[in-house]
């Protein structure tokens, strides 16, 4: 490769990459890890380049209209070649995988599956509003020549105008979609998102009042796309397929509608709608080469068992079990006055299990438990992972902080608080003069049992002063182990 062409290769390097990690957002929490290798591998090295040269080539076939050579493909920055390319593949992955276990009832019905932190999104979204900039900007791929600045710098405006107007209006839609209790800022994310994907194929060719027009519908797109792929029963966890597919549909038809001179709101004449014609027939193109090729990848991902990883990871997470590292360390939360300066992480592990369980038998009634117990207040509750309470009851917990339908309607259960004191759970060990040891001190025990193995003795005890099976479940609406004889 010459070096003067390292840029372009460049620029086109991050475009493809770009609608590589498109497709992750709608594959999310279920999928295997060499999965994303080969799916990025083919679609970066075959997918998008031959999507690429339809388009962009000086010899691509979406160059010249046929007969109407004056006619041309109109995508400044990406709306059809990235956008409806990454919006397509995402949404045959979601299909090829199904849902996420919980993600719909038995009826059909959407259940929703909440992301661990709001925060976070909100950053990702600002980082993707700065790229879009250099995204639509850049895309002249030049600064130097008369007029440049005049495209780059209008590109950018009507960018930050149709994201900024979508995210509005995708805002106010919830709003009054929820009666006017909800203001949802993961909403007015993907609204802004949309306006800024639908902005790409003609940002450097409409006024801007057209971007405000584009944006506008935009924040409509979004949520009735999202609502269309929810109502097929296709999990989509960050509605990749609503703001890349669908604002990247309406961003090539757009820019044939509203492009200052030629478009069909300024000439009105067959050479606009042959445009529109035309612009449509490649965004058509473009869809059916990557939902043919994507269908054809995950396919045989899906046949070599590699698409999918199995039921039990993915309800425990894919952190230990595919990486061997946590996302989510226990003993990162909290803080280090919490625990004993010589202990170790079990030591931790015990001090969340005693939060679990709001009662220790063994322990001195005249110790202060403001000083010495853990917190057992709703919030200190809630900081316990799902796999810490599946360990503590010996089950799965279906959802976040839910049993199953059945154990939840059990006409016995209640609550560790209210529980008499001979049924509750002692999670302490005897030392071997039969004295109990309280729960942080048992680390400094060689004899001490595991949590599951405190429980599943305590099971046993209480099956046999009762002669009836016990079971053990999480009570989502008092956030506490609860027992069922």
């Amino acid at each position: 490769m010459p070096s003067e062409e390292v840029d372009d290769w460049f620029f086109q390097f991050v475009f493809a990459a770009t609608a590589a990690t498109i497709v992750s957002g709608s594959m999310a929490e279920r999928t295997e890890f060499v999965a994303y290798l080969v799916y990025s591998v083919f679609l970066t090295g075959f997918i998008y380049p031959i999507v690429t040269h339809w388009a962009w080539s000086s010899d691509g076939w979406l160059r010249e209209m046929p007969n109407h050579k004056h006619i041309s493909f109109i995508d400044f920055a990406g709306s059809s070649v990235v956008h409806i390319l990454g919006g397509t593949v995402a949404l045959l992955g979601a299909i090829m995988l199904g849902p996420r276990i919980g993600r719909f009832d038995a009826d059909g019905n959407p259940v929703t599956i909440r992301g661990h932190t709001v925060p976070l999104a909100a950053l990702g979204g600002f980082i993707l509003f700065l790229g879009f900039l250099g995204f639509n900007g850049g895309s002249l791929g030049s600064i130097s020549n008369p007029g440049d600045g005049v495209i780059v710098a209008e590109s950018i405006v009507n960018t930050v105008l149709s994201g900024g107007v979508s995210a509005l209006c995708a805002l106010f839609i919830n709003l009054v979609y929820y009666k006017g209790s909800l203001w949802s800022l993961l909403t007015a994310i993907n609204g802004g998102l949309t306006g800024m994907v639908a902005i790409c194929a003609g940002c450097d060719a409409v006024h801007r009042w057209g971007a405000f027009v584009i944006g506008l519908v935009s924040g409509f797109v979004v949520i009735l796309v999202s609502k269309l792929v929810l109502r097929l029963r296709i999990d989509d966890p960050l509605d990749a397929v609503a703001v890349h597919l669908g604002g990247g549909f309406w961003g090539t038809i757009a820019v044939t509608i509203l492009a200052r001179d030629t478009g069909i709101v300024y000439a009105w004449n067959s050479d606009a709608f042959l445009s529109l014609l035309w612009n449509f027939t490649g965004a058509i193109a473009i869809f059916a080469w990557s939902a043919a090729t994507s269908f054809i990848m995950f396919g045989s991902m899906k046949a070599f068992n590699i698409l999918r990883v199995n039921p039990t990871i993915e309800e425990k997470g894919l952190d230990i079990a595919k990486h061997g590292e946590p996302a989510y360390p226990l003993t990162a939360y909290g803080h280090g006055w919490d625990m004993d300066e010589n202990s170790e992480t079990r030591v931790g592990l015990h001090f969340s299990m005693k939060s679990i369980f709001t009662v220790c038998t063994s322990r001195d009634q005249s110790i202060d438990d403001s000083e010495k117990a853990p917190s057992t207040s709703k919030v200190r509750r809630n900081t316990i992972p799902n796999h810490i309470l599946e360990e503590a009851i010996g089950g799965k917990i279906d959802g976040l902080n839910s049993l199953s339908k059945d154990f939840e309607s059990h006409p016995s259960i209640s609550t560790v608080d209210t529980l008499p004191a001979e049924h509750r759970l002692d999670v302490s060990e005897p030392d071997d003069n039969g004295v109990k040891i309280p729960l942080e001190d048992v680390d400094k025990d060689k004899n001490a049992l595991t949590p599951t193995e405190e429980i599943n003795s305590d099971r046993k005890q209480l099956e046999e002063q009762g002669g009836s099976k016990v079971n053990y479940g999480f009570d989502k609406e008092t956030n506490s182990i609860i027992e069922s004889v």
